[in-house]
């Protein structure tokens, strides 16, 4: 079996590339199209986009106004149209994965690629400025663009059925011209759709300070926790009490009452015992107790200070006498923080 072809079976997207490549006239469609795949899934820290991404792109970012993924929609016209705006597609694209890459997003924590594409689209409206990902000018709008990305996700809205939000986004952003990216309108056309964005208390309580270690819904809620740090470093996240310690035999040898163990264990994989830091000090931390470790690399009162606020740490002593207390001090100062943020 060749290319495209699974138990005898074509692909659809080959199918789709194959109708491309014949009404190219210039460019070689399936070169082109690889190409970028290959480019862009080499962007950082790696992604995981395919074919069907780029083709899907290719229909929104050429404001056809079908955007569905079938065959009639690849037709000569609009083939035609895909090919002189390819430069300019190829280029959207390409920024807009870089841009998602400064987040600090990858093919481990990015769940829904299509959300990529209006992030495209609008790059494409305010004529791809260079180094928009860096440069100081851009850094609000950077901001707007990550709040709702991030929103997006931890909303899971395009994991279904996205044709229709991708074309309200679409317009949302024509209609706002070259401006900063319209965050606020795309929130409220959304509001009381099942696409909406917007969080109630309930989503924050039962949903957001619910998550655990390893889920890819904690980094989305990081980036809005730590809107200061640059996420296109390298960051770790980090249980604040250590997790090597969490088992019954070290519990019980710092005398913990047996009782209290199951619960101890229960919650050292909670958000609250999560905290986002820098590879290097990470490492250096490795099974440190926090206690220790936060006297060592916070010398002066200030220094204290500074970093409870930046983490969101309750100020009290970090003894395992104090664990259970420790977390429900810290989701309170989460929770007020996410409250804050998103209502």
């Amino acid at each position: 079996a060749g290319e495209g072809v699974q138990n005898g079976v074509i692909i659809y997207s080959d199918l789709l590339l194959s109708v491309a490549t014949a009404q190219w006239e210039n460019l070689d469609a399936r070169t082109e199209i690889t190409e970028l795949v290959d480019a862009i899934n080499l962007i950082g820290r790696g992604f995981n986009f395919n074919k069907d991404f780029v083709l899907k792109a290719s229909l929104i970012l050429s404001d056809f106004p079908n955007i569905a993924f079938k065959a009639d929609n690849f037709n000569k016209r609009n083939m035609n149209i895909i090919e002189e705006k390819w430069g300019v597609i190829k280029k959207s694209i390409y920024q807009a994965v870089s841009l998602v890459s400064s987040f600090g997003y990858s093919r481990e924590t990015l769940r829904a690629n299509n959300a990529v594409i209006p992030i495209a689209y609008y790059l494409m409206v305010i004529g791809n400025p260079d180094n928009f990902e860096l440069s100081v000018k851009t850094v609000e709008n950077r901001r707007k663009i990550q709040k709702w990305f991030v929103l997006s996700l931890l909303k899971k809205v395009f994991n279904n059925a996205p044709d229709g939000l991708h074309m309200l986004i679409r317009e949302t952003i024509v209609r706002n011209g070259k401006n900063d990216f319209p965050l606020e309108q795309i929130i409220q056309y959304c509001k009381g759709t099942n696409k909406s964005i917007s969080f109630t208390q309930d989503d924050i309580d039962e949903y957001l300070l619910k998550q655990k270690y390893g889920n890819r819904e904690i980094l989305a809620i990081f980036t809005l926790l730590y809107p200061s740090i640059d996420f296109s470093q390298k960051f770790h996240i980090d249980h604040i009490y250590p997790k090597s310690s969490f088992t019954k035999r070290k519990l019980l040898g710092r005398g913990i009452d047996n009782k209290d163990i199951p619960a101890y264990m229960d919650a050292v994989n909670d958000i609250s015992n999560l905290q986002l830091l820098p590879a290097i000090p990470n490492i250096e931390k490795q099974n440190k107790d926090f206690a220790e470790w936060f006297e060592e690399t916070n010398i002066t009162d200030e220094d204290k200070q500074e970093y409870r606020h930046l983490h969101y740490i309750p100020d009290m002593e970090y003894t395992y006498e104090n664990y259970l207390e420790f977390i429900k001090e810290r989701k309170k100062l989460l929770r007020n923080k996410l409250t804050e943020i998103l209502l």
